[in-house]
């Protein structure tokens, strides 16, 4: 607790320390595995961070912009003009470094329980799924249409050896 003196008042503020996720070193690393999976602006980096790490975590701007600066003067990114923000995608460099450090980016993944390699991802996937699926939209019937999607899910959660019904 931090004790905070205002005019003859004194109130007290309750301070949440903030999780060490990576240590030194570790954030430029993910941040350069999360470019290899598609050119990312850094506000879009915070939010893939803080989805993989669960809602307890979420970078500062304090943390991401150094460390891309650093990826930067390293030749290990490339930044891109994108609007008012930049995108930053892996270099050949990048992916030469990432390669060579696969092992401790697995490390990384097993204490943080989260998957920064792109061979993870399913995004991909499922962006490619849904772009042939709107090619039929208003075409087949909804109703068929959801069924298969219904029949597709219950394939995949076989895959891991149970469900996670979203309905139950």
């Amino acid at each position: 607790m931090t004790f905070v003196r205002t005019s003859y008042i004194i109130r007290t503020i309750v301070v949440q320390p903030r999780t060490q996720v990576f240590a030194p070193g570790e954030l430029p690393l993910v941040l350069l595995a999360l470019c290899d999976e598609r050119p990312l602006k850094p506000y879009e980096m915070i939010d893939e961070l803080e989805r993989m790490l669960g809602s307890g975590y979420r970078p500062s701007p304090g943390a991401i912009y150094p460390a891309l600066q650093a990826l930067l003067a390293e030749r290990l990114i490339t930044a891109r003009r994108d609007g008012r923000a930049n995108r930053y995608e892996c270099s050949a460099a990048g992916l030469r470094l990432l390669n060579e450090r696969r092992s401790t980016v697995a490390q990384i993944e097993e204490r943080t329980g989260a998957r920064v390699r792109a061979e993870h991802d399913l995004r991909p996937l499922l962006d490619r799924f849904t772009e042939r699926v709107m090619h039929v939209s208003g075409r087949a019937s909804r109703q068929e249409v959801e069924r298969v999607l219904e029949d597709a899910a219950k394939s995949i959660e076989q895959l891991q050896g149970g469900t996670t019904d979203v309905n139950k």
